[in-house]
């Protein structure tokens, strides 16, 4: 499943609250409605991107709030914390839109959408990315592949995705893959040194005779 790294979205009806990050400031970090301080390490699942403005994505949360019981609210988050697989389904599910309603959107500001109710629940599920795993990586990014998509079974291309953004489970499980890969590097290693150990003699009796 996508997910972004991110302190829980805050509740709803907060009056002029930052727009939260992806990456917070040790200094600076948000409190939950419970008041539990969050870690920058915290990972928290992403249904799907409801709307946008010109610099940010409007993040629908998996999970509820354990004080109240209820979903998390949706929030503003900046354009560049989202995956590449949450917003290719994003921009093709705006065209179906625009299809239906015959014209181009509009987007709307963060702060007229804010206290704006969620009408795409209905798409909830629609909206949900399972990663099947980590292929590669580079310095800041790992490649992930991801599942097909469930309606239309299409085939979603592998993408590069910050460090920050992939959930502890599948880094565990490419860290595995890469001790499994050395162990057998090693090991073909250690039988070409035998061979070599156990044919030399052999060879160099040969060459005396």
């Amino acid at each position: 499943m996508a997910r972004l790294r991110n302190p829980p979205p805050p509740t709803a009806g907060a009056k002029k609250r930052p727009a939260p990050t992806a990456v917070v400031p040790r200094k600076k970090v948000p409190k939950t409605p419970s008041t539990t301080v969050v870690s920058t390490t915290s990972l928290w699942r992403a249904r799907g991107i409801l709307d946008e403005s010109a610099r940010h994505y409007r993040i629908d949360w998996e999970g509820v709030d354990p004080a109240t019981g209820k979903r998390w609210a949706p929030t503003w988050e900046p354009k560049r914390n989202a995956n590449a697989a949450l917003i290719q389904h994003w921009k093709q599910k705006l065209k179906l839109k625009n299809k239906k309603r015959g014209g181009t959107r509009e987007y709307s500001s963060v702060e007229e959408s804010e206290d704006v109710e969620d009408n795409d629940n209905e798409d909830d599920d629609a909206d949900v990315f399972p990663a099947k795993g980590i292929v590669d990586e580079r310095k800041r990014q790992y490649l992930v592949t991801w599942e097909k998509e469930k309606k239309t079974g299409k085939v979603i291309k592998n993408s590069w995705v910050s460090k920050g953004f992939v959930s502890e489970d599948l880094v565990e499980a490419w860290n595995k893959l890469k001790e499994a890969k050395k162990l057998e590097k090693y090991k073909k290693l250690a039988t070409y040194v035998l061979l070599d150990a156990l044919l030399l003699p052999l060879l160099t009796l040969i060459s005396s005779q």
